[in-house]
Formats: structure tokens, sequence, C-alpha cells
């Protein structure tokens, strides 16, 4: 409407250039770190699962290795795909942008984003379920099997709810409407997203959103929680592979509790959002509670950012962090980078408590259990 196209034009004067250089620093930051580290996760966890899937005794390992293998995929293609927003910060005017101007690839990107955060969200919550379920049943079998049909149902279903949004928009939208399902990039946002026309299509895509965030935290929690009761009433003096078993346990905590602090602020913002959404249904004119959160009486970096912040740059921070936890807490895969870039040992060692076993040998950390 010429109401909206006049509220982009405003909106577009309130853009301050410190904000999107500094935003834009902070994604190329993000972008430089985490493709290729993530790529260095990739090989070393493929190479890790090629050598365990022929040895039966590491079963267990390769239950983990093979969720950490999927997950630095998915931090792979999240912090990849963070390269157009780039553009757009530091780009002159938004309306000049090469990636996002183009329609497909519009398309592809906002579809593609519709999907990855929450798959991600699916993947830590198998990874420290799981986790939970070592420390207080340490002799019970993890079927891997099991893990692979749920990774697949989970990204099928989710793909598929999202091309039924689709198929029932072009079913209702008449022969010579126009489109109510678009993927769009508007001059006040840095990236494509899903924008239907319909307005309760809209609503029950937000909430489904909200949900596919919120309900993951509450197994999350529970399974996080319990592990670290769980090692905080582990008795002392435990033989080589318990300190192990510990070691990796505390890995998954911290993978989590990123994973907590980079993904609260999006869930926190869709359960406004949908509020705002829902409210707004019996509204006699106007949308005011969404004018109210999300109007133009809010602050500009409110208005213009929040967005940007808690669902996408968010999400690549957290898939920047985790390579570098793995470089922090995984002897073995130190010990890859270190070899393949030819540093010296000696001066890469890290000596923290988080690392350090009394005890055990260097040869032995190289063996180390995910």
């Amino acid at each position: 409407s010429n109401e909206y196209k006049s509220y982009l034009r405003r909106a577009m004067s309130d853009i301050p250039p410190s904000a999107e250089y500094f935003l834009g620093s902070i994604t190329l930051l993000c972008f430089l770190v985490g493709v290729p580290a993530n790529v260095l996760a990739i090989i070393f966890f493929y190479k890790e699962h090629k050598k365990q899937k022929t040895d039966k005794r590491h079963a267990k390992k390769l239950f983990f290795t093979e969720q950490y293998l999927t997950m630095a995929v998915v931090d792979f293609i999240i912090t990849v795909t963070i390269f157009p927003m780039i553009e757009v910060y530091w780009s002159s005017s938004r309306d000049n942008t090469v990636l996002f101007g183009n329609k497909v690839f519009c398309a592809l990107w906002a579809f593609l984003w519709e999907m990855l955060p929450y798959f991600s969200v699916f993947l830590v919550g198998v990874l420290s379920i799981s986790r939970m379920v070592v420390l207080v049943m340490p002799m019970l079998a993890l079927d891997i099997s099991a893990l692979r049909f749920a990774t697949v149902a989970y990204f099928l279903l989710h793909f598929f709810f999202r091309w039924a949004l689709l198929g029932y928009d072009l079913a209702a939208t008449p022969p010579d409407g126009d489109d109510t399902l678009r993927f769009e990039f508007t001059n006040t946002s840095a990236y494509c997203f899903f924008y239907p026309n319909e307005y309760m299509l809209w609503t029950i895509n937000s909430f489904f959103q909200c949900i596919l965030l919120g309900l993951p935290i509450i197994p999350i929690g529970i399974s996080f929680t319990a592990s670290i009761i769980k090692l905080a009433n582990s008795p002392g003096g435990q033989n080589f592979n318990r300190k192990l078993m510990k070691q990796a346990s505390v890995t998954i905590i911290i993978v989590t509790v990123v994973y907590i602090c980079c993904n609260i602020p999006v869930f926190l913002n869709y359960i406004l959002y949908s509020y705002c959404l829902i409210m707004d249904l019996g509204a006699e004119e106007g949308y005011p509670y969404y004018n109210k959160y999300y109007g133009e009486t809010r602050p500009v970096f409110w208005r213009l950012y929040i967005w940007n912040c808690v669902y996408v740059l968010c999400a690549v921070l957290n898939a920047a962090i985790n390579p570098l936890i793995f470089v922090w807490r995984m002897k073995t895969f130190r010990t890859f980078v270190i070899d393949l870039f030819g540093f010296n040992h000696q001066t890469f060692s890290l000596k923290s408590k988080g690392t350090a076993m009394t005890g055990v040998s260097a040869k032995d950390l190289t063996s180390s259990s995910f």
C-alpha cells in the first residue's frame, strides 16, 4: 500500500550509517571465522566418522561424532549464507543489493533460512539429551539408526510443512489475483523473508516458528540441568574412561549454554511478535499492538535491527563459535588443526582447567572421547 511504502521511505531515512558498518563488521567477522573453522570441523569429524565406523567398540563415539558432523555441516551453511547480508550492510543504499535483488536468489535464501535455525535447534536438543542419557545410564546402547531416522524425519516434516503453506496459499489465490505468498526483501530488512499477505497465514507461520523455537528449550533445559547435577555428584578418583566421558560431557554442556544464550533472544522476540499478531486479529482498525511494540514510536535501532540481530546474527554467531569450542575442548581436533598447518604442538598446547587431566599422558589424550 502507499501507506506502507511511505513508512519504508521514512524508515530508510532513519538508518544510522554507524550501525550499518558496525553490524556489517560483526557479520563479516563471523563469516571469516565461521566458514573456514566449520570446513575444518567437517573434515575432522568426517575422518573420525570413517575410522570409528569400522570398529564396533566405538559405537558410542560414532553416535556423537555423527551428531557433531551434522552440526558442523549446518553451521557451515549458516555462516556461508550470511554473505549477502554483508553486502547489504556495506552497500551505499539497500536498494542496490545484487544478491537479494535477484528474486530467485531471495526466495532460495529465505526458504533455506526458514529451516536452518530450527534444524540447528533440533541438533543441539538431540546432542544434549543423548549426553544426559549416557551420564545417567552409561550402560545403555545408543542406536545410531534411530538418530538418523529422527534427523531425516524432522527435516522432512519441516520441509513439507513449508510447502504445505505454499500449496494452501496458491490454492486460495484467485487466478487473476496477486500471489499472497512470497519471499521478499524490503528496504527496512537486511535479509529476505517469508512474507504472506494473508494475515491469518502470517499469524499461523509465526506461531509455528515460536513453537519450534520454544518447545525444544524444555527438554534441552531438563537434560542440561540433569547433566550438571550428575557431573557435580560424580565421585573423585575416576578411571581414565570416566574422565574422558566427563570431559566430553562438559564440552556438550558448553555447546548447550552457547546455544541457549544465542537463541533465547529470538524466542522471546517471537513470543512478543506472536502476541501482537494474535491480539491484532480482533482490532477494529489497523494494528495497534504491533505498532505499540514494533512501530515508529519505538527506538530506531529496535525497529530496524531487532530481527536482524536476534533472528540472523545470533544464529550466525552461534555457528561461528561452535567450531572454536571444539578446538578448545577436543584434543584430537586441536591436534588435527595443528598438524594440518604445520604448527608447533608445544606453542599451541592449551593447559586450561577444562582440558587438564592429572595423570593422563598426551598419547592418551589424543584418543579422547567426544
